[in-house]
């Protein structure tokens, strides 16, 4: 069985002595650990789903893969329950893509969202891995996938997801650039696919945009990829899983 989630943390301490990033900004992420056997859950599912963040926005440094976690910390059953906006939004999104469910009504108040967050293996990856303090500028992120585009496609090549939800238009046109461009399907802004690898690109709102309703958050990725599997492209990912 292949550690995933071992080989990221390799990659990790690599990662942090070749940028000379310190132990105490730098933010481990990866696959939930939500269930202990995660790795194997990943390996055998055919939706490999991937959430690509901007920065964690407190300044620590903790793993992001523990905030699953059935424990002690508050924090963490507040998580577990959906009860704040990061992933209240990210269930939703993470229900729908796992379901082919694009229909809101659908999604909010199904309880089934909550299991399947706990149960249903997928990767939340900070895209600029020294915490930050809020408020991203996009020039700046745009630094850090260009100084860390190496070591970032290594950690997606080791998950190799392939549904991949991209927050914010800096880490769109990042991921995109992974491929020959002459292989992308290309939809529309908010959605690209790779044939050859059956890999799907979204873009979304960051999860915890404050002016932007649960409801858009849900539709600003789902609306998309509801028009992307009536089409030809569509019905091929879906074939190929």
């Amino acid at each position: 069985m292949i550690e995933y989630n071992n080989q990221l943390s390799i990659l990790f301490e690599i990662w942090k002595n070749r940028r000379g990033y310190s132990e105490y900004t730098f933010v481990n992420d990866g696959l939930m650990r939500s269930q202990e056997n995660v790795d194997e859950l990943w390996h055998k599912s055919k939706r490999k789903i991937a959430f690509l963040m901007k920065d964690k926005s407190d300044g620590s440094c903790d793993d992001v893969r523990d905030w699953l976690k059935d424990n002690d910390n508050q924090n963490n059953q507040m998580n577990r329950r959906m009860g704040n906006t990061l992933f209240r939004n990210i269930g939703n999104i993470l229900y729908g893509l796992y379901h082919d469910e694009c229909d809101y009504n659908n999604v909010v108040d199904n309880e089934q969202v909550v299991v399947d967050l706990l149960s249903v293996p997928f990767a939340y990856i900070e895209c600029k891995k020294e915490a930050g303090h809020g408020n991203l500028k996009s020039s700046v992120l745009q630094e850090y996938l260009r100084n860390d585009r190496d070591f970032l496609q290594m950690e997606l090549a080791i998950l190799k997801p392939n549904m991949i939800v991209c927050s914010g238009w800096p880490i769109n046109i990042f991921v995109k650039e992974m491929y020959p461009q002459e292989e992308l399907y290309v939809m529309s802004n908010n959605l690209s696919y790779h044939p050859q690898s059956n890999t799907v690109i979204l873009l979304g709102y960051h999860p915890t945009a404050w002016n932007i309703p649960q409801k858009g958050h849900f539709y600003g990725v789902m609306s998309h990829y509801e028009k992307f599997l009536q089409t030809d492209y569509g019905r091929q990912f879906l074939d190929r899983l």
